[in-house]
């Protein structure tokens, strides 16, 4: 299952950060999960494809700053909770297939769903666009360029696989 839920407040976004994304599950507290730049836009912003994702860049981002030139991303800064921070888009495998990886431990299950959902997020970035208001304008403009952490977790809320 593929589900995307925008984030608006960026201090709940960080705390994500640091609570959810950067751990393998919701309930460890000790193990960290690095996770990794990915998609299209990531080389626009002078990072790397495959290069983990760090906090400060993380935090930049959700800033509206560009973690490399520290320069404001968007000329529109709408006030909180009225700009989307970042997608949380998840890709969960079917109950089964997570159970096989898990309890069975073999690495080719989880590579398949790794993927998976990375030809996911392909396909969703072929329909990104960026919305386009300037002099009454309501316009959207297409990107095809996506910027996303991806962090692999191996147990849900309910710590199932």
């Amino acid at each position: 299952m593929f589900t995307g839920i925008p984030q608006k407040n960026k201090s709940v976004a960080k705390v994500y950060f640091d609570e959810h994304l950067s751990h393998n599950d919701y309930y460890t507290q000790g193990e960290v999960e690095v996770g990794r730049w990915i998609g299209e836009g990531v080389a626009r912003l002078g990072l790397e494809e495959g290069q983990n994702v760090e906090r400060e860049a993380f935090m930049d981002l959700c800033e509206n700053i560009h973690p490399v030139t520290r320069k404001v991303l968007t000329q529109r800064l709408n006030s909180e909770g009225n700009r989307r921070v970042f997608f949380d888009f998840t890709c969960s495998a079917p109950k089964s297939v997570s159970i096989m990886a898990v309890t069975i431990g073999d690495a080719r299950v989880v590579e398949a769903h790794q993927l998976a959902a990375r030809f996911a997020l392909k396909e969703l970035e072929r329909f990104a666009a960026a919305r386009i208001r300037v002099g009454g304008s309501q316009q959207d403009r297409d990107t095809a360029n996506v910027v996303a952490g991806e962090f692999l977790h191996n147990s849900s809320r309910a710590l199932d696989p």
